[in-house]
């Protein structure tokens, strides 16, 4: 499925957003902690996913990445996306929280899309 560049710009948004949050957050955690394990995962597939939609807007350079990464970040968004659909029903339609909700998961799923791509390209090589 090919995407909009409406579509990847929105990711970027969203995904951007999460990462700086998760940046942010970290500072504060603990190394070694479940909380700061996955934070440091969430980053490395914050990461990665903007590196794929930069790759198929604008053909950048695509970093190298590890079988492992690829499916470890695609497990992280699958989790994610789990997550927030569990809290989607708190918030009514049409707020900020739910708004937000909306775009991540939309970005999220466009992120394991391009994961998967990449993943098929790996086991390939």
């Amino acid at each position: 499925m090919k995407h909009t560049l409406e579509e990847y710009n929105a990711a970027i948004f969203a995904i951007t957003s999460s990462l700086r949050k998760s940046e942010k957050a970290i500072l504060k955690l603990k190394e070694g902690t479940f909380q700061y394990r996955l934070l440091t995962q969430g980053i490395q597939s914050y990461h990665i996913a903007l590196n794929l939609i930069d790759h198929e807007i604008n053909q950048t350079k695509l970093n190298l990445y590890s079988l492992n990464d690829l499916l470890s970040a695609i497990e992280f968004y699958t989790t994610t996306i789990q997550r927030v659909l569990k809290v989607m029903p708190k918030f009514k339609e049409g707020t900020s929280q739910h708004t937000l909700g909306i775009r991540r998961i939309k970005a999220f799923e466009l992120a394991i899309v391009l994961l998967q791509k990449e993943t098929n390209h790996v086991n390939h090589c």
